[in-house]
């Protein structure tokens, strides 16, 4: 990898995987690095930093899965992280609009 490779800084970074300091609720990697990484656009979500050690480790480990288990369980977590934050958020906004509503019937 020459050193113009975007994702350089990752090669470095297998171990630990975890959420940078800072807000998690901002993309870690941008949408050049992903286009780079060969990350499809259905998969560049607020997890997609964690996608790149993962395609590393598979493509060095020829596609053994089991070598790679600590990528692949960090990954899961931030997903299934990011989907219990966004059901949260709609169950959230609903209990508000039916608050409003609730306020609406009484004045």
């Amino acid at each position: 990898m020459g050193k113009g490779n975007p994702l350089q800084k990752y090669r470095e970074e297998t171990f630990p995987h975890h959420y940078p300091e800072g807000d998690r609720s901002k993309m870690q990697i941008s949408l050049e690095e992903c286009e780079w990484a060969q990350i499809p656009p259905y998969r560049q979500n607020y997890c997609a930093h964690l996608k790149v050690p993962l395609k590393k480790c598979m493509a060095d480990n020829y596609s053994l899965p089991w070598k790679c288990k600590y990528q692949m369980h960090t990954l899961e977590k931030c997903e299934i992280d990011l989907s219990q934050k966004k059901m949260r958020e709609v169950y959230e906004w609903r209990q508000e609009k039916l608050r409003q509503e609730a306020m609406a019937t009484f004045e």
